[in-house]
């Protein structure tokens, strides 16, 4: 799930993990990656705004 870093700007992150996978200063990078992490898992993808709601989903579930 991609959301607001304080360091980086966006992180990936697996559910339930603290360290994310990927942080850049992309917001478009992030959801990309997010995206097909998801895809690869079949799970979902939360995308969080920068006030770290979320803002979108997808679902890549088999």
């Amino acid at each position: 799930m991609p959301c607001p870093h304080d360091k980086e700007g966006w992180a990936v992150k697996k559910e339930g993990q603290d360290d994310p996978e990927l942080t850049t200063g992309s917001r478009s990078e992030a959801v990309n990656e997010a995206k097909r992490m998801a895809e690869e898992a079949g799970t979902m993808a939360y995308i969080h705004n920068e006030d770290g709601k979320i803002e979108d989903q997808f679902n890549y579930s088999n």
